[in-house]
């Protein structure tokens, strides 16, 4: 058993114990665990991406394309305790692209691509998606609508120990 002596009281984390009743002078004040509505900063999650648009290819949904994401910014609602909790981000990624190109001989190319994309998403128990947008390559998407992503992911390390990894 462990115990946390102050000064001649000591205090077990092993023995519970219930509240002493109130003196006719004291008032009990409702406290709740955590602010239903607070602001997060730096929350990280993993991601697969996927093209909403043009046909330059897609990434095939896997572990090994699971990306990482940081919401940069966001606020997150807890209607309850553990799992019971929505949360909305916005952020950045880095994120590789199978580009598909045909050569001049006819023959189909796939090369890979590095990219930025700025994300918006949607939280719920630790499960996302979300949206994204390539930033700068005008060359590569020339029309705007090439460059958006679909964000589908979760919080890992939420969903398997039960910790936020949000900093706030």
């Amino acid at each position: 058993m462990r115990a946390l002596v102050i000064g001649n009281e000591s205090y077990s984390d092993q023995e519970e114990q219930q509240n002493p009743q109130l003196a006719p002078s004291e008032v009990e004040l409702p406290m709740k665990y955590g602010d239903p509505f607070q602001w997060y900063f730096l929350a990280p999650w993993h991601a697969v991406t996927y093209r909403l648009a043009g046909n330059r290819g897609a990434n095939t949904p896997g572990v090994e394309n699971a990306i990482p994401v940081i919401d940069l910014i966001g606020t997150r609602w807890n209607f309850g305790h553990g799992w019971r909790y929505l949360r909305l981000g916005v952020g950045v990624a880095y994120i590789k692209d199978q580009v598909q190109s045909i050569s001049v001989a006819g023959v189909m190319q796939t090369s890979d691509s590095l990219h930025f994309i700025t994300e918006g998403n949607i939280n719920v128990g630790g499960y996302s998606i979300g949206g994204g947008l390539v930033v700068g390559d005008g060359e590569q998407f020339p029309r705007f609508r090439d460059r958006w992503r679909l964000f589908v992911g979760v919080d890992v390390v939420r969903l398997s120990t039960g910790t936020p990894t949000e900093t706030f």
